[in-house]
């Protein structure tokens, strides 16, 4: 193995809004799937909000770090502020022109579009 096939490349670090509107199961359904995918890497923002030492090192760690929020409330981007984090990349699920619906269900064509937008934001370097 050749030193350069040995480096890993890093991959960014996706935290997500997890609520019960459609737009937070948007985001969650996103971040889900750009996981599996292997586009990003997940952690527990609830973690980061609590100030557990480890999922606070691991934020501040990271060169890329992803913020999905499903409204304006912007809790997942308050979260990382709480911990003096900055995402490099921001996304509001509601400025994809989402109405927000307490209880509701995510499209999966919704998801489709902004899985492809990450995915783009993140062969580009962000």
């Amino acid at each position: 193995m050749t030193k350069s096939s040995a480096v890993k490349k890093e991959l960014p670090l996706l935290y997500s809004c997890s609520g019960c509107s459609n737009v937070a199961q948007t985001a969650n359904q996103t971040a889900i799937e750009l996981f599996h995918e292997g586009v990003v890497e997940m952690s527990c923002i609830a973690g980061v909000a609590a100030g557990l030492k480890s999922l606070v090192k691991k934020a501040r760690s990271r060169n890329c770090v992803i913020s999905l929020d499903g409204c304006e409330l912007q809790c997942t981007q308050a979260c990382l502020a709480m911990r003096d984090i900055v995402p490099t990349r921001s996304y509001v699920m509601t400025r994809f022109h989402l109405v927000k619906k307490h209880y509701g269900r995510f499209n999966p064509e919704v998801v489709k579009g902004i899985k492809a937008i990450v995915k783009r934001d993140c062969m580009e370097g962000l």
